[in-house]
């Protein structure tokens, strides 16, 4: 039962600190695309400073968030993780951590399950945010340490700056990119095939809304466009979901995915003809 208790705790610090990073980050991208207020004569100074007396500033939220990214998005990135293995099918069971995961133990995978499955969209939602606002450019050397560490090594409580003793990972950054993406799309697509009917809303409206975020980055666009067939069954996947969700706010955000695969799609159909034309001229011109 004490097991139990502290991977609910735990997982629901990190969905906690997700969502404050999800709601920082709209906070801070409606700020940044309102267009700036003109300069206004006269009394207009005063009402507009009364108005704003209350106001924080935009980027306020987001600051109390950035010092704890580096950390937060390891755990984030492990957690993720734990789902993933733990929403495997009966047949692969074989394939789960035999000492658990990064904070459950074998003893209380059953109910591990239920925390996880309580906790997940916004932590993929604020991964998702994390990817895109580094650019894939963050490659942090420790993120499988808590994956790796068994779970009886883990301290009770979430250290936000633990020191971690784990050797650094021989992987290349695009090699740790394309292992985000797949456990990103991974989880996604599994979890968009079959929404169980009880499943509310806003846990599908999050999922899209990570799969949407991720797309925005033009290094997550190339990646599915190379790989076909995952483009494929993404696409798959939001048909049969754009027949199946009746909520209009779901269905408008499925078609913005779709069309930013579809953008990713040809955007690499054109890098291609651009390298043949490249090809060709210096081939007619070699000089």
């Amino acid at each position: 039962y004490r097991e139990s208790a502290t991977t609910m705790e735990k997982l629901a610090v990190l969905k906690a600190w997700a969502e404050v990073y999800v709601v920082a980050m709209k906070i801070k991208k409606e700020a940044e695309t309102k267009p700036k207020k003109a300069a206004k004569n006269g009394g207009d100074d005063d009402d507009d400073d009364y108005g704003a007396v209350d106001e924080l500033p935009p980027d306020s939220l987001i600051t109390l968030v950035q010092p704890e990214l580096p950390t937060l998005s390891r755990l984030w990135l492990a957690a993720l993780k734990d789902y993933a293995l733990l929403t495997l099918p009966a047949e692969f069971a074989s394939q789960l951590p035999p000492d658990g995961g990064a904070f459950y133990t074998p003893e209380t995978i059953d109910t591990a399950r239920l925390h996880y499955r309580n906790s997940w969209t916004p932590i993929l939602h604020a991964v998702a945010l994390w990817l895109n606002s580094t650019g894939f450019n963050a490659c942090e050397t420790t993120e499988d340490a808590s994956a790796a560490t068994p779970p009886q090594k883990h301290a009770t409580p979430i250290m936000l700056n633990p020191a971690s003793e784990t050797p650094p990972s021989t992987k290349t950054l695009q090699e740790i990119n394309k292992d985000r993406m797949y456990l990103i799309l991974g989880v996604s697509i599994q979890f968009l095939c079959s929404p169980r009917p009880e499943e509310p809303v806003e846990h599908v409206m999050s999922c899209l809304q990570a799969v949407h975020t991720l797309l925005d980055s033009s290094c997550a666009r190339s990646h599915i466009a190379e790989d076909q067939l995952l483009g494929v069954e993404l696409l798959s996947v939001l048909h049969r979901l754009l027949l199946t969700c009746n909520p209009p706010s779901v269905q408008l955000l499925v078609t913005e995915v779709v069309q930013q695969i579809i953008r990713a799609a040809q955007d690499h159909l054109q890098e291609k003809r651009n390298t043949l034309s490249k090809k060709y001229l210096l081939y007619r011109c070699p000089d």
